[in-house]
């Protein structure tokens, strides 16, 4: 939603720029300005369904894996966060390394490796806490094993 709202932003502010320039009458301006904040209000609401139906889906997704019985389904995504959590160990220790060792080469990690290994932190803790709640669902019904 951030994103859309941003550079919706960046697109309705010029026109909003050449309203106030080359329109010249009050009434006409006040009616497409108007008309402006409508369709980004109307653009915003498309921008936060999608989002909804996103998250919505990300959900089902999760709870199918935690429902799922296998292994492979259950622990992608820790062993990937643990790939991910060692990079960044080597990453850091390099760093170190560097400090006392010049001829090692200084190791910098990009904003998008951090956004990858903090989604995959936050996708594993969602999906262990929606195997857990699936378990004590099926337990409460006298479903569980």
């Amino acid at each position: 939603m951030l994103n859309i709202t941003n550079s919706l932003k960046g697109i309705l502010e010029p026109i909003n720029d050449i309203i106030d320039k080359f329109v010249f009458l009050e009434e006409e301006k006040a009616n497409l300005k108007t008309s402006l904040i409508k369709t980004q209000q109307q653009i915003n609401l498309i921008a936060l369904e999608i989002e909804r139906n996103y998250t919505l889906a990300y959900q089902k997704i999760l709870l199918i894996d935690a429902q799922n019985e296998s292994k492979i389904t259950r622990l992608w995504r820790p062993i990937l966060s643990l790939a991910f959590g060692g990079i960044v160990v080597i990453a850091v220790f390099t760093n170190i390394l560097h400090a006392y060792i010049p001829s090692i080469q200084e190791v910098v990690l990009n904003t998008e490796i951090w956004n990858i290994i903090l989604a995959m932190i936050g996708i594993t803790s969602f999906s262990r806490g929606a195997e857990k709640i699936v378990k004590n669902i099926k337990n409460s019904n006298g479903n569980g094993k």
